[in-house]
């Protein structure tokens, strides 16, 4: 049978408590600081007592002479024993030198001390005056002393009390002094025992719920650990999904451009070719939708800025949806004043924003219809406006632009797919980037979206040498480069090949980095494009190897789906990074930064 203390049948009925000692530490520590700073001021006052109770003691005789000494020696024991503990507490906490066990053993013991201290001055007073004043003075203020079993209070004050009242009513004559002095002491002492006990079952219950608060926060540390790891998991599968996915869609896309480059495919052929390119770009985009939203949401997706022409850029978005605009009979004009206006800004994430907004445009303008997309300098900043001629946004609708999942009164024209994650992400990105995005109506009809960026005039005279794609003369240099292509998937290391091959380059391919390293080693190569993510040996691993290789410069360009943080291209001396899916375009820009740095190029 398990042993059962006395104590505990006692105290912990009355206090609701478990377990003593699942508060005594707490308790102890909460009343260092009390005790700290009642320890100097018992050693001022004793021995303040003392000094003025020897004063021109010789001068006094008789009662008042036993009295003043019997006043002296007792406030001496209380001195040195209030010194003795500030010692001890000075010491524990400059030497570390604390124990709980001391310190629950001199709580009730220093208790009972300036209680009977009380008693005794009390009895001492008593032949001068009747006052009982140091009595209830100490009992007042020891109830406000949390005892560490608050029993020991009830003990203490019962035992204090019957040797208060043997000392100090023998030899009273007056009956009705001595009840008086009785009610008056009884009234206090119960009064004290109570807020004793009051005070001290607040304090535990403040333990108390501080505990449970304890508790649940190790609960909900556990379930967000939980949380965590599932949500690592998810971010995880999304990574591989990515990957997965968007490698056969790039190669899907690639295909399909190579059939729409065919002479002998009939009119319903091409057509068939055509949806099949736009339904890939939209699982293309759902994907990256997807995605950013996670990695923003997570506050993990960074800008990598850099000094991009933003003509190119705008370029490159309007090439992109040529096909797009062709199938509903659509134009998409490139508005521009300057050949060459250079931001610092994420290229990739600036031209994911002006897709979005593009494909907004073309999707809700009619038929036969234009878009147009321009490039304006308006003092100190650089505002690209996408404008289209559809029915534009009622005010109800406004509001809740740039909200997630959020889809507006106005249908596509062409039946199109919307998931309403597009306006959401431009918003988000643009923020990264620095930029204001702003909506206006055109009345009768039609939209404009419009970016803003800072803009200085002085990035452009600084990077003249950054030419488009159409002022280079690549014929005379291209017979002097070899590009190794490293792909492990099948179809899309056929597409790199055929692209470089249609510029005019002399290329070989490797499906694997351990293959490529053998190729590496038996021919100069002076460009290599690598896929990110093969088994054994990835882009990073294999670009390392192939470098250490030659003692000339090789450019190196990493082929991924996913976003790279430019760190990691400096860290690997990464050249380039080509965003899948590929097309000539994307390869004929980055061929176009390769022929700048090598200094081939004419105007």
């Amino acid at each position: 049978m398990e042993k059962i203390e006395i104590k505990n049948l006692f105290v912990l009925p009355l206090l609701g408590l478990e377990s003593i000692e699942d508060v005594k530490h707490q308790l102890i520590n909460s009343n260092l600081f009390r005790i700290k700073i009642s320890i100097p001021i018992l050693i001022s006052v004793h021995l303040l007592h003392v000094l003025i109770f020897t004063f021109e003691l010789e001068s006094y005789t008789g009662t008042i002479l036993l009295w003043r000494k019997g006043i002296v020696m007792v406030h001496l024991i209380a001195f040195f024993y209030s010194l003795f503990i500030g010692i001890y507490l000075l010491l524990s906490i400059t030497i570390n030198y604390f124990s709980y066990k001391y310190i629950e053993f001199l709580a009730p013991v220093s208790v009972a001390f300036y209680l009977f201290f009380a008693i005794a001055t009390t009895i001492i007073d008593k032949y001068v005056t009747t006052s009982i004043t140091p009595y209830i003075i100490a009992s007042i203020g020891l109830a406000f002393l949390i005892l560490l079993r608050p029993y020991v209070s009830i003990i203490i004050y019962t035992i204090g009390y019957s040797c208060f009242s043997y000392f100090y009513f023998t030899g009273m004559e007056d009956p009705n002094l001595v009840l008086s002095i009785q009610i008056n002491i009884v009234t206090i002492q119960s009064l004290c025992i109570i807020a004793s006990i009051v005070f001290w079952k607040i304090s535990i219950s403040g333990f108390r719920q501080v505990k449970i608060i304890n508790n649940q926060n190790e609960i909900l540390g556990e379930k967000n650990k939980q949380l965590l790891q599932l949500s690592k998991e998810k971010d995880e599968f999304l990574a591989i999904a990515s990957h997965d996915l968007k490698n056969p869609i790039s190669t899907i896309s690639g295909i399909s451009d190579q059939l729409l480059e065919a002479k002998h495919l009939n009119e319903n052929e091409m057509k068939y070719v055509q949806e099949i390119k736009e339904t890939t770009r939209r699982m293309h985009q759902l994907i990256i939708d997807l995605l950013d939203v996670n990695k923003l949401e997570m506050n993990v997706l960074q800008a990598n800025r850099e000094f991009t022409n933003l003509i190119g850029l705008c370029t490159t978005v309007v090439n992109n949806f040529a096909v797009l605009a062709k199938q509903k009979n659509q134009s998409i004009n490139l508005n521009f004043s300057q050949d060459k206006v250079f931001i610092l800004t994420d290229s990739y994430m600036l031209i994911e924003i002006l897709e979005n907004l593009v494909s907004n445009a073309l999707k809700f303008s009619p038929p036969s219809s234009s878009v147009e997309l321009k490039v304006s300098l308006i003092e100190n900043s650089v505002e690209i406006s996408v404008i289209d001629s559809g029915p534009g946004l009622e005010v109800e609708d406004q509001s809740q632009l740039f909200h997630k999942f959020k889809r507006l009164t106005p249908t596509p024209t062409g039946g199109e797919h919307s998931t309403g994650l597009g306006l959401f992400i431009c918003k988000k990105l643009i923020v990264l980037l620095g930029g204001t995005i702003d909506y206006k109506r055109i009345q009768p009809k039609g939209s404009i979206f419009s970016l803003r960026f800072p803009y200085d005039p002085t990035l452009t005279l600084k990077n003249e040498n950054d030419l488009n794609i159409s002022e280079i003369e690549w014929d005379e240099f291209l017979d002097s480069l070899n590009v190794l292509i490293i792909e492990d998937d099948l179809l899309m290391n056929r597409i790199l090949v055929h692209l470089l091959q249609k510029i005019g380059l002399n290329c070989e391919s490797a499906i694997s980095g351990e293959e490529a390293i053998q190729k590496a080693q038996k021919t100069n190569f002076n460009i290599v494009f690598t896929d990110l993510n093969m088994p054994n040996m990835g882009g990073y691993e294999v670009s390392e190897k192939i470098q250490r290789l030659y003692k000339h410069k090789i450019y190196l360009v990493l082929n991924s789906s996913d976003h790279i943080d430019s760190k990691d291209l400096e860290k690997y001396s990464i050249f380039a990074f080509l965003d899948k899916p590929v097309n000539e375009f994307k390869i004929r820009q980055i061929l176009n930064k390769i022929f700048i740095d090598k200094g081939w190029f004419k105007k």
